[in-house]
Protein backbone atom coordinates (compact mmCIF):
# COMPACT_ATOMS: atom_id res chain seq x y z
CA UNK A 1 0.00 0.00 0.00
CA UNK A 2 2.74 2.05 0.59
CA UNK A 3 4.19 1.05 -2.50
CA UNK A 4 1.29 2.50 -4.07
CA UNK A 5 0.74 5.52 -2.48
CA UNK A 6 4.57 6.93 -3.10
CA UNK A 7 3.93 5.81 -6.88
CA UNK A 8 0.93 7.65 -7.40
CA UNK A 9 2.55 10.84 -5.66
CA UNK A 10 5.02 10.63 -7.86
CA UNK A 11 3.37 10.20 -10.72
CA UNK A 12 0.99 13.58 -9.80
CA UNK A 13 4.58 15.37 -8.89
CA UNK A 14 5.55 14.48 -12.21
CA UNK A 15 2.46 15.59 -13.93
CA UNK A 16 2.77 19.44 -12.28
CA UNK A 17 6.28 19.41 -13.13
CA UNK A 18 5.81 18.51 -16.82
CA UNK A 19 3.09 21.31 -17.05
CA UNK A 20 5.21 23.91 -15.48
CA UNK A 21 8.00 23.66 -17.57
CA UNK A 22 5.81 23.39 -20.64
CA UNK A 23 4.22 26.92 -19.70
CA UNK A 24 7.97 28.61 -18.46
CA UNK A 25 8.49 27.53 -22.13
CA UNK A 26 5.48 29.10 -23.25
CA UNK A 27 6.27 32.28 -21.40
CA UNK A 28 9.91 32.65 -22.32
CA UNK A 29 8.75 32.02 -26.32
CA UNK A 30 5.99 34.41 -26.13
CA UNK A 31 8.21 37.26 -24.61
CA UNK A 32 10.00 38.45 -27.99
CA UNK A 33 6.57 38.32 -29.21
CA UNK A 34 5.12 40.80 -26.40
CA UNK A 35 8.23 43.04 -26.33
CA UNK A 36 7.76 43.63 -29.97
CA UNK A 37 3.77 44.45 -29.48
CA UNK A 38 4.43 46.70 -26.40
CA UNK A 39 7.79 48.08 -26.38
CA UNK A 40 8.83 49.99 -23.18
CA UNK A 41 11.79 51.79 -23.44
CA UNK A 42 11.16 55.38 -22.73
CA UNK A 43 7.50 54.59 -22.26
CA UNK A 44 7.36 56.68 -18.82
CA UNK A 45 9.04 59.76 -20.99
CA UNK A 46 6.27 59.59 -23.81
CA UNK A 47 3.51 59.97 -20.93
CA UNK A 48 5.01 62.75 -20.00
CA UNK A 49 5.30 63.66 -23.38
CA UNK A 50 1.47 62.92 -24.64
CA UNK A 51 0.09 64.20 -21.44
CA UNK A 52 0.84 68.06 -22.91
CA UNK A 53 -0.82 67.02 -26.30
CA UNK A 54 -2.61 70.15 -27.67
CA UNK A 55 -4.98 68.25 -30.50
CA UNK A 56 -5.84 65.25 -31.89
CA UNK A 57 -6.23 65.49 -35.37
CA UNK A 58 -7.65 62.30 -38.40
CA UNK A 59 -7.34 63.03 -41.64
CA UNK A 60 -9.32 61.26 -44.31
CA UNK A 61 -9.59 58.23 -42.07
CA UNK A 62 -11.43 55.26 -43.62
CA UNK A 63 -11.82 51.95 -42.06
CA UNK A 64 -13.21 48.10 -43.21
CA UNK A 65 -13.93 45.03 -41.41
CA UNK A 66 -13.46 41.81 -43.61
CA UNK A 67 -16.83 40.86 -43.23
CA UNK A 68 -18.14 44.35 -44.65
CA UNK A 69 -17.91 45.41 -48.61
CA UNK A 70 -18.21 48.83 -47.79
CA UNK A 71 -15.84 51.05 -45.29
CA UNK A 72 -17.84 51.73 -41.60
CA UNK A 73 -15.86 54.79 -41.69
CA UNK A 74 -15.03 56.79 -44.90
CA UNK A 75 -12.90 60.04 -45.68
CA UNK A 76 -12.95 61.34 -42.19
CA UNK A 77 -11.24 64.32 -41.24
CA UNK A 78 -12.08 66.07 -37.60
CA UNK A 79 -9.40 68.03 -35.42
CA UNK A 80 -10.36 67.72 -31.52
CA UNK A 81 -8.81 70.37 -29.17
CA UNK A 82 -7.98 69.09 -25.89
CA UNK A 83 -10.15 70.23 -23.14
CA UNK A 84 -13.39 69.87 -25.49
CA UNK A 85 -16.23 67.75 -25.20
CA UNK A 86 -17.24 65.92 -28.04
CA UNK A 87 -20.57 64.15 -28.45
CA UNK A 88 -20.20 61.25 -31.26
CA UNK A 89 -24.01 60.23 -32.56
CA UNK A 90 -25.52 58.59 -35.02
CA UNK A 91 -27.79 56.08 -35.66
CA UNK A 92 -27.04 51.91 -34.78
CA UNK A 93 -23.80 50.70 -37.33
CA UNK A 94 -22.76 53.59 -38.43
CA UNK A 95 -19.62 53.29 -36.94
CA UNK A 96 -19.35 55.37 -33.72
CA UNK A 97 -17.71 53.05 -32.22
CA UNK A 98 -15.43 52.10 -34.97
CA UNK A 99 -14.52 56.18 -34.80
CA UNK A 100 -13.80 55.79 -31.19
CA UNK A 101 -11.31 53.05 -31.52
CA UNK A 102 -9.38 54.43 -34.31
CA UNK A 103 -8.99 57.68 -32.58
CA UNK A 104 -7.91 55.99 -29.38
CA UNK A 105 -5.53 53.69 -31.43
CA UNK A 106 -7.61 50.45 -30.70
CA UNK A 107 -8.25 49.99 -34.18
CA UNK A 108 -5.57 50.78 -37.38
CA UNK A 109 -6.75 52.49 -40.17
CA UNK A 110 -7.19 51.09 -43.66
CA UNK A 111 -6.15 54.39 -44.93
CA UNK A 112 -5.19 57.89 -43.56
CA UNK A 113 -3.79 59.14 -40.74
CA UNK A 114 -4.39 59.93 -36.86
CA UNK A 115 -2.41 62.01 -35.08
CA UNK A 116 -1.43 63.30 -31.26
CA UNK A 117 -0.16 66.96 -32.14
CA UNK A 118 2.31 66.11 -35.22
CA UNK A 119 2.90 62.47 -34.24
CA UNK A 120 1.50 59.80 -36.19
CA UNK A 121 -0.23 57.39 -33.66
CA UNK A 122 1.94 54.32 -34.99
CA UNK A 123 4.62 56.01 -34.23
CA UNK A 124 3.76 56.31 -30.77
CA UNK A 125 4.86 53.96 -27.64
CA UNK A 126 1.45 51.97 -27.04
CA UNK A 127 1.78 51.47 -23.72
CA UNK A 128 2.62 55.28 -23.34
CA UNK A 129 -0.33 56.00 -25.19
CA UNK A 130 -3.02 53.88 -22.99
CA UNK A 131 -1.52 55.39 -19.69
CA UNK A 132 -2.93 58.75 -21.02
CA UNK A 133 -6.28 58.01 -21.48
CA UNK A 134 -9.16 55.93 -19.55
CA UNK A 135 -11.75 53.81 -21.76
CA UNK A 136 -15.23 53.02 -20.87
CA UNK A 137 -17.64 51.34 -23.59
CA UNK A 138 -20.72 48.92 -22.19
CA UNK A 139 -18.88 45.83 -21.67
CA UNK A 140 -17.10 46.68 -18.21
CA UNK A 141 -14.82 44.63 -16.00
CA UNK A 142 -15.57 43.70 -12.32
CA UNK A 143 -13.27 42.85 -9.89
CA UNK A 144 -13.78 40.16 -7.02
CA UNK A 145 -13.08 43.03 -4.51
CA UNK A 146 -14.99 45.90 -2.39
CA UNK A 147 -16.54 48.39 -4.12
CA UNK A 148 -13.94 50.90 -3.17
CA UNK A 149 -11.37 48.84 -4.60
CA UNK A 150 -12.97 48.22 -8.14
CA UNK A 151 -12.71 52.10 -8.13
CA UNK A 152 -9.06 52.58 -7.41
CA UNK A 153 -7.96 49.38 -8.71
CA UNK A 154 -5.81 49.80 -4.71
CA UNK A 155 -4.17 52.99 -6.19
CA UNK A 156 -3.72 55.01 -3.07
CA UNK A 157 -6.37 57.53 -4.13
CA UNK A 158 -6.77 60.96 -2.20
CA UNK A 159 -9.71 60.60 -0.62
CA UNK A 160 -11.48 63.78 -1.71
CA UNK A 161 -10.63 62.91 -5.34
CA UNK A 162 -12.16 59.68 -4.66
CA UNK A 163 -15.32 60.78 -3.01
CA UNK A 164 -15.89 63.33 -6.10
CA UNK A 165 -15.58 60.61 -8.39
CA UNK A 166 -18.27 58.66 -6.62
CA UNK A 167 -19.91 62.25 -6.78
CA UNK A 168 -19.76 62.40 -10.42
CA UNK A 169 -20.53 59.03 -11.09
CA UNK A 170 -24.19 59.54 -8.69
CA UNK A 171 -22.67 56.43 -6.40
CA UNK A 172 -23.55 57.57 -3.35
CA UNK A 173 -26.53 56.51 -2.74
CA UNK A 174 -25.87 53.25 -4.03
CA UNK A 175 -23.13 52.86 -1.37
CA UNK A 176 -24.69 54.57 1.16
CA UNK A 177 -28.03 51.66 1.06
CA UNK A 178 -25.12 49.02 1.45
CA UNK A 179 -24.84 47.69 5.22
CA UNK A 180 -20.97 47.42 4.59
CA UNK A 181 -20.95 50.91 2.68
CA UNK A 182 -17.72 51.05 -0.11
CA UNK A 183 -16.47 47.77 1.85
CA UNK A 184 -19.17 45.90 0.33
CA UNK A 185 -17.69 42.52 -1.60
CA UNK A 186 -18.56 42.48 -5.54
CA UNK A 187 -18.29 39.45 -7.39
CA UNK A 188 -16.81 39.07 -11.07
CA UNK A 189 -19.98 37.56 -12.76
CA UNK A 190 -21.98 40.42 -11.69
CA UNK A 191 -24.19 38.69 -10.16
CA UNK A 192 -25.01 41.09 -7.23
CA UNK A 193 -24.78 44.19 -9.02
CA UNK A 194 -26.52 45.54 -11.92
CA UNK A 195 -25.58 46.90 -15.07
CA UNK A 196 -26.24 50.82 -14.64
CA UNK A 197 -24.30 50.37 -11.17
CA UNK A 198 -21.28 48.79 -12.99
CA UNK A 199 -21.10 51.41 -15.82
CA UNK A 200 -20.90 54.06 -12.93
CA UNK A 201 -18.58 52.11 -10.74
CA UNK A 202 -16.40 52.02 -13.82
CA UNK A 203 -16.42 55.96 -15.00
CA UNK A 204 -15.75 56.84 -11.53
CA UNK A 205 -12.61 54.23 -12.28
CA UNK A 206 -11.87 56.32 -14.97
CA UNK A 207 -11.91 59.97 -12.78
CA UNK A 208 -9.84 58.03 -9.85
CA UNK A 209 -7.24 56.71 -13.22
CA UNK A 210 -6.31 60.62 -13.27
CA UNK A 211 -6.15 60.66 -16.88
CA UNK A 212 -7.36 63.40 -18.77
CA UNK A 213 -8.85 61.88 -21.93
CA UNK A 214 -12.08 60.33 -21.37
CA UNK A 215 -13.37 57.53 -24.18
CA UNK A 216 -17.58 56.72 -23.21
CA UNK A 217 -18.75 53.85 -25.63
CA UNK A 218 -22.16 53.89 -24.70
CA UNK A 219 -21.18 53.96 -21.34
CA UNK A 220 -24.42 55.16 -19.50
CA UNK A 221 -26.55 52.83 -21.75
CA UNK A 222 -28.06 50.66 -18.82
CA UNK A 223 -28.74 53.90 -16.69
CA UNK A 224 -32.30 55.30 -16.85
CA UNK A 225 -32.44 58.51 -18.52
CA UNK A 226 -32.55 61.32 -15.58
CA UNK A 227 -29.51 59.02 -13.85
CA UNK A 228 -27.85 59.23 -17.78
CA UNK A 229 -28.13 63.16 -17.88
CA UNK A 230 -26.94 63.35 -14.20
CA UNK A 231 -23.71 61.60 -14.67
CA UNK A 232 -23.36 63.26 -18.38
CA UNK A 233 -23.40 66.54 -16.94
CA UNK A 234 -21.12 66.11 -14.15
CA UNK A 235 -18.45 64.48 -16.91
CA UNK A 236 -19.11 67.67 -19.46
CA UNK A 237 -18.41 69.86 -16.61
CA UNK A 238 -14.71 68.50 -15.28
CA UNK A 239 -12.36 71.16 -16.18
CA UNK A 240 -9.15 70.13 -18.15
CA UNK A 241 -10.15 66.81 -19.42
CA UNK A 242 -11.38 65.87 -23.01
CA UNK A 243 -14.51 63.95 -23.31
CA UNK A 244 -15.31 62.10 -26.33
CA UNK A 245 -19.11 60.25 -25.25
CA UNK A 246 -20.36 58.26 -28.04
CA UNK A 247 -24.33 57.78 -27.70
CA UNK A 248 -27.58 56.55 -29.21
CA UNK A 249 -29.69 58.98 -27.37
CA UNK A 250 -31.16 62.10 -28.79
CA UNK A 251 -31.36 65.01 -26.42
CA UNK A 252 -31.30 68.56 -28.26
CA UNK A 253 -30.70 70.37 -24.59
CA UNK A 254 -27.47 67.71 -23.77
CA UNK A 255 -25.67 68.40 -27.07
CA UNK A 256 -25.72 72.06 -26.58
CA UNK A 257 -23.89 71.52 -23.69
CA UNK A 258 -20.76 70.20 -25.92
CA UNK A 259 -18.47 71.68 -27.75
CA UNK A 260 -18.80 69.81 -30.42
CA UNK A 261 -21.32 67.31 -31.66
CA UNK A 262 -20.03 64.85 -34.94
CA UNK A 263 -22.68 63.09 -36.83
CA UNK A 264 -20.96 59.80 -38.14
Amino acid sequence: GTIVGLMSLAGIFYSNMQTAMQMISSIRSSKPIIDKMLPIDNADIEIDNLKSVKEISICDLSFSYEDRAEPVIKSKTYNFITGNKYLIKGKSGCGKSTLLKLISGRLIPSSGIVQYDSQDISEINQVALTNIYAYVDQNVHIFDGTIKYNITLGRDVPEAEYKEAIKIADLSEYISLKEEKDNFELKPDKSNISGRQAQRIAIARAICSGRKIFFMDEALSGCDILTARKVEKSLIGMNETTLFMVSHRNDVEYEKMYDEVINV
